[in-house]
């Protein structure tokens, strides 16, 4: 079981801050960097890590070098998804508050968050098209993109390209069989 779940969309990268029930972590920043469970991997090279109090800076530090980004710029049935608008240093912050907790030994509700850098972005990403597409994928359940393009009387590729978009967030899923569907019964916006 997870503590938290959440994802960061940049405008250059993709943010991921998941939070196990045993102390099982895992940090990425697309695949340049990535901190898992005491290890930490740098463009593909892996060495222990352990981690350590105001993570948030260190992260900053070791991301922006690995997708070599100037120094002042930044990157089972789910039930609640909330929204925000936020970089990766308050999910870090989220992810620091968590772990401090469960080494208190205290209980947590799993947290599913995903943030946007900025009020732009999170209208280019979720345009009144996607939000259609979600309602009418959350009501009708798990189908195949054809027939949710039939559905929404949308062209097949456009639908397609908006399904990978939502997919690569974490707001539809897809299924072996190939069918895709809408994991969260409610999705909560905080700004």
């Amino acid at each position: 079981m997870r503590v938290q779940d959440e994802t960061v969309l940049l405008a250059h990268a993709i943010v991921r801050v998941e939070l196990g029930d045993a102390f099982a972590y895992r940090l990425s920043y697309s695949d340049l960097l990535i901190y898992e469970n005491g290890r930490r991997r740098v463009r593909g090279r892996t060495v222990p890590y352990e981690l350590r109090s105001r993570l948030s800076a260190a992260w900053a530090r070791t991301w922006r070098w690995a997708a070599g980004l100037p120094k002042g710029q930044t990157g089972e049935m789910r039930r609640l998804l909330e929204l925000r608008i936020g970089d990766a240093r308050d999910a870090l912050d989220r992810f620091e508050a968590a772990w401090n907790r469960r080494l208190e030994g205290r209980r947590m509700a799993t947290l599913h968050v995903l943030s946007m850098g900025d009020l732009p972005l999170l209208l280019r990403t979720l345009t009144p098209a996607r939000w259609e597409l979600l309602e009418r994928l959350r009501e009708a359940g798990p189908l195949s993109i054809y027939e949710l393009a039939k559905r929404l009387r949308r062209d097949y590729k456009n639908v397609h390209t908006d399904v990978t978009a939502l997919a690569r967030i974490g707001l539809i899923e897809r299924a072996a069989d190939g069918r895709i569907s809408v994991p969260w019964d409610v999705v909560r916006a905080e700004f």
